[in-house]
This record gives structure tokens, sequence and C-alpha cells, in this order.
């Protein structure tokens, strides 16, 4: 049996302002239902922020933590000097070029990916015959 399931969907973020009235509504003695059907938020993020409230006494989102970027803006600013322009290095030329200036070593495939994200397409030369 094959089971499609939904792609998961990403949680619109809710503005304090309405965390507050529903963790004000909550200390009034209204339950989540009510409350959601009030403020048009779902049930579970009413329950999530009254629970946030109780134990961390805030009403922002936390700091979402994840992998640290391999370059600071300043190297990306570096990276991107030495790709504009006329000459035409190669990623490996520019890999070396960025090692020899950074602390930190930098793989051609990173130099690629950060060239993508900046908008520059990676085109191999042709070799003339």
């Amino acid at each position: 049996m094959l089971l499609l399931s939904k792609p998961l969907m990403e949680k619109k973020p809710i503005d304090p302002v309405i965390r507050a009235q529903a963790v004000a509504l909550h200390g009034a003695g209204l339950n989540q239902v009510q409350i959601s059907k009030q403020l048009k938020i779902s049930r579970c993020r009413v329950q999530n922020t009254i629970k946030q409230y109780e134990e961390l006494f805030r009403y922002d989102d936390l700091k979402h933590t994840g992998r640290p970027k391999k370059l600071s803006d300043r190297e990306v600013r570096h990276l991107k000097k030495l790709v504009q322009g006329d000459s035409r290095l190669s990623a490996a030329k520019i890999a070396s070029d960025l090692n020899s200036s950074l602390p930190k070593p930098v793989t051609i495939g990173t130099v690629r990916r950060y060239l993508k994200d900046l908008g520059f397409q990676y085109v191999v030369k042709i070799k003339k015959q």
C-alpha cells in the first residue's frame, strides 16, 4: 500500500502581540478553541504559544540555530571581486586564490555553490584544439 503525504508546510510567524493576546485570553479563562477562533490562528499555535510562555516567559520566537556559513560576508565580497572583470578563472583557481588569502580552507564545491548563490553561472571554457 502506497501512502502519499502532503508536503510539509512552513509555519507562518505569528506577531508577538497576537501571542500576548492569546496568553491573556487564556489567563481570562477562555479555552484554546475559543482563543483560536477569536484570533484566527490554529488551536495548535495557541497551545504552543501558551506552553512557550509558561516555560520561557517570552512571546517571540527563539533563535533558529543551524550550520554556520563557510564564508563570511567579507570573504564573499572577496570572492565576488575575484570573479568579476575580464579574467575568467576556473573554480579550482578561485579556490586556490581564496585559500591563499583565507585562514580556513575552501573546496572547489564550496566556491561553485557560492557562485551559484551569487547568481553567477559556472561554465567550463571550451579548449581550442
